[in-house]
C-alpha cells in the first residue's frame, strides 16, 4: 500500500519473481538455482536493476536474473563444486583482480557455504564444501569438493568456523553426504596448521551505482569488488584504505559517494569519493554499525549493535542511544526502510520490524544507570553509563546501601566493560564481561576491601573463553558459571565453571559456544541458552532439540518455585518445561511479540514477560498485556532484564535508562451492573458488571475479570463484563465475579442476589 519504499532489499519487477530459487516471468516458473532441499544456497540480498534485471548477493556469489536466463559470478576456486553440484547452471568467473585469497590457516582445510546472516538459524541445511586444501587432513581423510557435511561432533553447527577451523591438534568427527553415494559416511580428521590460500566470491550486499557499475561486498573479510560498467573489475581493500570487516553493507547516497559498514567489531564507517576511502569512527567500544541508509531528507542514517542510530548531516555525525520509550531492537540492527510518510522502519536480525514512535514514559527512571542485582544485605547495585549524549559506554558499577552512592572504575580493578553482577550469599559480588576485548570475570568482598594490591576487585581474564562474557549463575552447591557472549576466531567459546578453588572451561563443543542465559532446575541439572539450548546433570552434556524452535537462538531463562523451566526464543515465543513436557506460548496465546528478552517469576506466583511488543503477565492460564506503560520495550539480549526487589518493586532494563516500577497494593472493586432476583422460565438470565480501580491507575479497559456459578470453578480472567446463562434449573443460584487490575491485584468476590427461576 505504499507504505513502504525502497530500493535495496525489497525489488519486484513486473515479469520477475525470485521465489525459493524459482524465476518467475509473467505466467511461466524457471529454476534458477537447485531446490533448496537439494543444494544450501543462502541469499542475503536482491535487488533490481535500472535494465529491469536483477541481481542476488549469494554464499555462492552474485546470481543474475533476466530473461535470458540465470548466470552466477563465482570465482575459480568455487567452481568446481558447482560444476559437480549444479551442472545446469552457467558460471562466469570473475578475474583474480576481484577476487581477495584467504590463507587456510588451522583447521581441516576445507571451506564450506555458509550465508552472511552467521548464527541465524536456517534449518538443517547441510554444510557444502566447496574448497578442500591440497594435502590437508580433510583431502587425506578422503573429503571431496561438493561433500556436504550434516554433523561435526554430533552437531550441526551454525557457527561452522568454531569447529571446522580451530586450534591445531584438535580432532573432529564429521557425518559426511555425497553426490551419488547412497548412504552417508563417517571420518575423523585433526586440525592442522596450513599453508597456501584460496579464493572465495561469497557476497553478502550487491548494490547498482548511479553510472550502472556493480559493487559486491565480499561476505568473509569485508573486501568491496567493482565491476564497471567498462566491465573491467577491480577489488578495494585495506590496502587501498578500505577498512574492511565480514558482512559489509553497502550504499550509494545522492552525491555520488559509496559508504559501507560491517558486522565486524571495531571496524569503522567507510567513505569512497571516487579515488580514495575514509574511515570515521563514532562508538567506542567495538560497537558494530550493521545497517545504512539515506532518507529522502538527505541524512544518512547508521545503525549499530544495540539500537544505536548515528546521523550524517551537513558533514557532521550526531550519535543517539534507544531512549527506553522506543521499540528499538537491542541486537544487530539488519535493516532500515522510510516509509512514505519519514518515519523510520527497522530490522533487528532475526526480530520483527519495528515502526520508530516517541512518547513518554511515566514510570520513575534513573538516568545513566542501569539495576543489575541486589546483595544479601539489601544494597543496590548498577551499571553506570556516560552521558547519552556523548558515547553511550559502561563507565563502572555502582553500590547504593540506602545512604551513599559509590561507583567503581578499572582504577579499582574492575574490568573496564562489565555486563553483569552475580551476588553471592557469603556477601560477594562476582562481575562478568569484557576487559581489554577480552572476557574477563572479577570479585568484589566487602570484608576484604582493598587487601589486594590496594583493589576493591580482584579481577581475572579468560582469553580463550571469548571477547566478552554475556551471562553467569551461582548453582545451588555454590558454583559460579560465566558464559561466553561473543566468540571470534581463537576463540574456544563456552562456559567457564569456579567451584571456590578451581575454574574448568567447558568450550563450546561440549557445551554451547554462545551463552546468553542460565538456570537450575530444583533436579540440580543446569541448562544454557544461547545458539540453541543444552542441558548440563554434572557429566553429561545433552543438546535440546525437541520442540524444533529450540534449536536456534534462545534469549532468556528463569526457574519457577515450583520448578517450572521457563525459556525465552528470539522469534518463538516462550516455552514452559514442567518436567516432562514442553509448553510453548506464542503471540496466537497473548505474547506482544514472538521475540522474549526477559522472564521473570513475580513473587505472586505469575510469570512476566519482556518483549520487543511490549511486557505481559501470565496468570496460569492466560497472558495478559501490561498496557499500564505500552511504551516500555524488552529489546535485545541481556541479563537480568526485568528483576523484582524483596519491596515488590519491579526494575526494567530498557536500552541505557532504567525503570523502576512499584506496583500498586489497592486492589480493584467490582459492582453488579444488571441482576433480576427472580427469573421465569424458560430461566435464560444475562448478568453485567463493571469494575474500577482506586485513582484509576488502572483504566477500566485494563481490568479483567473472573466469575464462577454455584461454587463452581473460577472462569480464566478476561475483559468480559457479561455472562448469558440458558435454562437454568429451579431454586436458588449463586453469581459470582471478581476484578483483577493490572499489578494482579484482586478484589473480594461480589456474589450476585439469588436468582430463583419460577415455575
Amino acid at each position: 500500500n505504499g507504505e513502504l519504499h525502497h530500493r535495496r532489499h525489497f525489488a519486484v519487477h513486473p515479469s520477475l519473481h525470485l521465489l525459493n530459487g524459482l524465476l518467475h516471468q509473467q505466467s511461466a516458473l524457471y529454476q534458477v538455482v537447485p531446490e533448496a532441499g537439494d543444494l544450501s544456497w543462502p541469499v542475503d540480498e536482491i535487488i533490481e536493476a535500472s535494465d529491469g534485471s536483477m541481481w542476488a548477493a549469494t554464499a555462492w556469489g552474485a546470481l543474475h536474473l533476466s530473461t535470458e536466463g540465470p548466470m552466477l559470478y563465482t570465482s575459480a576456486d568455487m567452481a568446481p563444486a558447482l560444476q559437480k553440484l549444479a551442472p545446469e547452471l552457467e558460471l562466469f568467473i570473475v578475474p583474480d583482480e576481484a577476487v581477495s585469497g584467504h590463507t587456510w590457516g588451522e583447521g581441516i582445510g576445507v571451506k564450506v557455504i555458509k550465508g552472511g546472516f552467521l548464527g541465524i538459524f536456517r534449518g538443517d541445511a547441510s554444510l557444502v564444501v566447496w574448497a578442500v586444501a591440497p594435502g590437508g587432513p580433510a583431502e587425506r581423510a578422503g573429503l571431496e569438493v561438493g561433500d556436504r557435511i550434516l554433523s561435526a561432533n554430533g552437531d550441526l553447527p551454525d557457527l561452522p568456523h568454531l569447529v571446522l577451523e580451530g586450534t591445531e591438534g584438535t580432532e573432529v568427527t564429521l557425518v559426511v553426504e555425497r553426490e551419488n553415494r547412497a548412504e552417508t559416511f563417517e571420518i575423523t580428521v585433526v586440525q592442522e596448521s596450513l599453508r597456501g590460500s584460496t579464493g572465495g566470491f561469497s557476497i553478502c550486499d550487491i548494490i547498482e551505482d548511479l553510472d550502472g557499475g556493480l559493487w559486491c561486498g565480499l561476505t568473509w573479510g569485508g573486501e568491496v569488488a567493482h565491476w564497471g560498467r567498462g566491465r573491467e573489475w577491480r577489488i578495494y581493500t585495506e590496502a587501498d584504505g578500505l577498512d574492511g570487516g565480514d558482512v559489509p553493507e553497502m550504499i550509494q547516497i545522492r552525491d555520488g559517494t559509496i559508504w559501507t559498514v560491517n558486522a565486524e567489531p571495531g571496524k569503522g564507517i567507510n567513505r569512497f569519493d571516487g579515488k580514495t576511502w575514509t574511515t570515521s569512527f563514532l562508538v567506542e567500544n567495538n560497537t558494530v554499525a550493521t545497517s545504512i541508509l539515506e532518507t529522502s531528507d538527505g541524512v544518512l542514517w547508521v545503525g549499530h549493535y544495540g539500537g544505536w542510530l548515528a546521523a550524517f548531516r551537513n558533514g557532521v555525525w550526531t550519535l543517539y542511544p534507544p531512549p527506553p520509550e522506543i521499540p528499538v531492537p537491542n541486537v544487530r540492527l539488519a535493516g532500515m526502510l522510510e516509509s512514505s510518510n519519514g518515519a523510520l522502519w527497522i530490522a533487528g536480525l532475526g526480530e520483527e520490524a519495528v515502526k520508530l514512535e516517541y512518547r513518554t514514559g511515566r514510570w520513575t527512571s534513573y538516568e545513566n544507570l542501569t539495576f543489575a542485582c541486589e546483595a544479601p544485605d539489601g544494597s543496590l547495585w548498577f551499571f553506570a553509563w556516560r552521558s547519552p549524549t556523548g558515547s553511550g559506554v559502561v563507565d563502572g558499577v555502582v553500590r547504593f546501601d540506602g545512604k551513599q552512592w559509590i561507583r567503581y572504575r578499572e582504577e579499582d580493578g574492575l574490568m573496564n566493560f562489565p555486563r553483569l553482577l552475580i551476588a553471592a550469599v557469603d556477601g560477594t559480588v562476582w562481575a562478568g564481561g569484557s576487559h581489554r576485548g577480552q572476557a574477563a570475570t572479577a570479585r568484589f568482598d566487602p570484608s576484604n576491601a582493598l587487601a589486594e594490591n590496594g583493589k576493591f576487585w580482584i579481577l581475572e581474564v579468560h582469553p580463550q573463553l571469548g571477547s566478552r562474557i554475556s551471562s553467569g549463575i551461582r548453582s545451588m552447591n555454590g558454583d559460579l558459571w560465566f558464559g561466553a557472549g561473543r566468540v571470534e576466531m581463537g576463540h574456544l567459546g563456552g562456559v567457564i565453571r569456579f567451584d571456590g578453588t578451581d575454574r574448568r572451561h567447558y568450550t563450546g563443543a561440549e557445551s554451547l559456544p554462545v551463552c546468553y542465559a542460565m538456570a537450575q532446575t530444583p533436579n540440580g541439572k543446569l541448562w544454557f541458552g544461547g545458539n540453541g539450548l543444552r542441558c548440563f546433570d554434572g557429566k553429561t552434556w545433552t543438546s535440546i532439540t525437541r520442540p524444533e524452535a529450540l534449536k536456534s537462538w534462545i534469549h532468556t531463562m528463569c526457574v519457577t518455585d515450583s520448578g517450572d523451566l521457563w525459556v525465552g526464543t528470539r522469534a518463538s515465543g516462550a516455552f514452559r518445561f514442567d518436567g516432562q513436557t514442553w509448553t510453548q506460548y506464542t503471540v496466537q496465546d497473548g505474547l506482544p511479540d514472538g521475540q522474549v528478552n526477559a522472564i521473570l517469576p513475580a513473587a505472586d506466583g505469575s510469570i512476566l514477560a519482556g518483549t520487543p511488543g511490549g511486557i505481559c503477565r501470565f496468570d496460569g492460564r492466560v497472558w495478559h498485556a501490561y498496557t499500564l506503560l505500552p511504551d516500555v520495550k524488552i529489546t535485545g539480549v541481556s541479563s537480568h532484564r526485568i528483576q523484582q526487589a524483596r519491596d515488590g518493586a519491579f526494575w526494567i532494563r530498557s536500552a541505557r535508562m532504567q525503570l523502576c516500577y512499584q506496583p500498586d497494593a489497592d486492589p480493584p472493586d467490582t459492582e453488579m451492573s444488571f441482576f433480576p432476583e427472580e427469573v421465569s422460565r424458560p430461566a435464560n438470565i444475562t448478568l453485567t458488571w463493571q469494575g474500577t480501580d482506586p485513582w484509576k491507575d488502572t483504566p477500566r479497559a485494563g481490568l479483567r475479570y473472573a466469575w464462577r456459578l454455584d461454587g463452581g470453578e473460577w472462569s480464566a480472567y478476561s475483559a468480559q463484563t457479561s455472562r448469558l446463562f440458558l435454562n437454568l434449573s429451579d431454586g436458588d443460584h449463586t453469581f459470582e465475579v471478581k476484578a483483577r487490575d493490572q499489578d494482579f491485584n484482586e478484589d473480594s468476590t461480589r456474589p450476585c442476589p439469588r436468582a430463583k427461576p419460577r415455575t
